[in-house]
């Protein structure tokens, strides 16, 4: 323990932040890594409306939605630096899985006709 301290404290603060963001990558290619951290990834940049202008007229709302919007860019960033394909595989899942649900909603239309 005390090793380790005494190897942190030796470190200079840009090796340390240099670290951090070694580590924040690495964890963020692991969520990229599995369908369910592509799908919540997916969920946070939809949510924060990320691909869409704010139109609203009220300042509160444009503001709140700025923020968001700024969220989710971020997010979207550290994406496309991670692992640059992640981005596209999960526009394509993300389609599959739209399809799958518009058959599934055509099916079910047509069965109650």
């Amino acid at each position: 323990m005390e090793q380790l301290l005494d190897n942190k404290l030796n470190e200079t603060r840009e090796e340390r932040e240099k670290r951090k963001q070694e580590r924040f990558m690495s964890d963020t290619r692991l969520l990229l890594s599995t369908k369910e951290g592509r799908r919540w990834l997916v969920a946070i940049i939809g949510q924060c409306k990320t691909l869409r202008e704010n139109l609203s007229i009220d300042s509160n709302i444009a503001f709140i939605e700025k923020g968001q919007r700024s969220i989710g860019l971020w997010v979207l960033t550290t994406i496309l630096e991670a692992k640059p394909e992640a981005y596209t595989q999960m526009l394509q899942e993300t389609a599959a899985e739209e399809q799958i649900e518009k058959t599934l909603d055509d099916k079910l239309i047509k069965e109650s006709a």
